[in-house]
């Protein structure tokens, strides 16, 4: 049980019966006033307290995704519709020759241009006119790379493209030495 106002002054040492009507309601009122704001600080603080545990859901549930795409062997990029990096997991990152951090909002076209001397145009036309590509093999220095892109739409007023870079070139070389030694047989 909390004490009250006229507790709490005897508890202060002050004497009640000393004190008008009028300043007793103001000491009352005062004393109202008080454990609102203290009110207020606790709710306050419970909603922080009770945040974090969100937050940190929040956080090691990005870290599981960040680790699922980590470990897949395409190169997954996400871009905007200027066709500017908004998002690039480590194999993306090794694609375009740079780190995370230098990677995000830089324009693709520079990216793949600066690693592998232009070779980028057609893909960049491509995605910047916003045209699905399924499985579609492009060269990018000296490795084939199937590229399929899927746009989706996100809580932003703007849509997005996922592009996911798949390197081909043994496989196209093993077909091309088999049609090789097919037409050899023949």
């Amino acid at each position: 049980i909390e004490p009250g106002p006229l507790a709490m002054m005897l508890l202060a040492g002050i004497e009640v019966s000393a004190l008008d009507e009028g300043a007793r309601i103001d000491v009352a009122a005062a004393w109202e006033r008080q454990q609102s704001r203290v009110a207020v600080r606790a709710q306050a603080a419970l909603a922080e307290v009770v945040a974090v545990p969100v937050r940190a859901s929040e956080i090691v549930a990005a870290q599981e995704w960040q680790a699922t795409f980590d470990a897949l062997s395409e190169a997954v990029v996400l871009v905007d519709e200027h066709v500017t990096v908004q998002r690039a997991h480590r194999v993306a990152c090794a694609l375009l020759g740079a780190e995370v951090q230098p990677v995000v909002g830089r324009p693709l076209r520079d990216l793949l241009a600066a690693r592998y001397d232009g070779a980028s145009t057609q893909l960049h036309d491509h995605l910047l006119e916003g045209r699905p590509l399924a499985k579609a093999v492009f060269r990018i220095g000296d490795r084939d790379y199937s590229v399929t892109t899927e746009r989706v739409r996100l809580d932003a007023p703007t849509s997005r493209t996922v592009c996911v870079f798949e390197d081909v070139t043994e496989r196209l070389a093993v077909e091309g030495e088999r049609q090789e030694l097919l037409a050899a047989t023949e």
